[in-house]
């Protein structure tokens, strides 16, 4: 009996380290990829937050969700940030997790492995409903941070929270285990099989020297090709490169997007960075 509760203990403490360092790696990859003195327009940790407390619903504990809140306090202050700054800003983005998985947790499961052409409904009324939680706790501190009223600043949040949460939920959702990473890893070093990927990167390339609201639709015929060629987890990694890279680049200038505002930047962003999505029952792919 002792030794059960000491085994338990020492799993819960894992647990609580390991949310902990997940949720400050993010927070921390988010933080260094903005220009200084602005917010973050890739920030991975809210969505990825979600999607292992949806994959491993054990997981969901409050000592656990007290961890992801360390994590994203940690991540902030190492990086010099204001102690009220802060809280508030790891407030909304803990507000935004804890609301999608309330939202998703009584889905059936295989609406979170994203099974089902009908579970982007649910992927998406979660996503939504997460964005707007933390938009609507990060709305208070909006015309300090972002310079504009509550009401832009609450547009502004939520469609960039909506654009992360898209592109990185179906990754974490999706991911197989480690031995089937390596299978498809070993197995996708073939010239053939690479050159949707590689069209791809091209693309992505050629809209950043092209430059211009335009080059948005670039990687378009790219991603498609991507979609039609590879499973759903390869696609989801695919589009978070393109997503990522398109979000960095407008916020900190190698994208030149001179001629977009504010709010019609954000609306680019959630339409260059839509997922493609596509199941086929019959024909093994990468």
């Amino acid at each position: 009996m002792v030794w059960s509760s000491s085994a338990r203990l020492k799993a819960s403490l894992q647990d609580v380290v390991f949310i902990a360092l997940l949720v400050f790696a993010a927070a921390l990859f988010g933080i260094l990829t903005r220009p200084i003195g602005f917010l973050s327009a890739f920030w991975p940790a809210n969505a990825l937050l979600l999607g292992v407390m949806l994959r491993q619903p054990e997981l969901s504990t409050p000592q656990n969700w007290l961890a992801a809140f360390g994590g994203f306090v940690a991540a902030d202050m190492l990086t010099g940030s204001e102690l009220g700054v802060t809280l508030w800003l790891t407030a909304a983005n803990v507000a935004g997790a804890l609301t999608g998985w309330l939202v998703l947790r009584g889905v059936p499961a295989e609406h979170h492995r994203l099974s089902r052409p009908s579970s982007i409904f649910y992927l998406l009324g979660g996503s939504v409903a997460a964005a707007i939680a933390a938009a609507a706790v990060g709305l208070w501190v909006a015309p300090d941070l972002l310079g504009t009223d509550r009401l832009r600043g609450f547009a502004f949040w939520s469609a960039s929270e909506l654009v992360n949460y898209i592109i990185i939920l179906p990754v974490v959702l999706t991911a197989p285990g480690l031995l089937a990473v390596w299978q498809r890893l070993r197995g996708a070093f073939h010239w053939r099989p690479m050159l949707p990927a590689l069209s791809l990167g091209a693309s992505i390339i050629a809209s950043t020297l092209i430059g211009g609201p335009g080059s948005l639709a670039i990687p378009v015929p790219a991603l498609l090709w991507c979609a039609l060629s590879y499973s759903l987890f390869t696609t989801s990694i695919l589009t978070v490169v393109l997503g990522g890279w398109l979000m960095i680049g407008f916020t900190d200038g190698f994208v030149a997007m001179a001629t977009l505002t504010t709010a019609s930047a954000a609306r680019s962003r959630s339409a260059s960075a839509s997922p493609c999505w596509r199941w086929r029952r019959s024909r093994s792919r990468a």
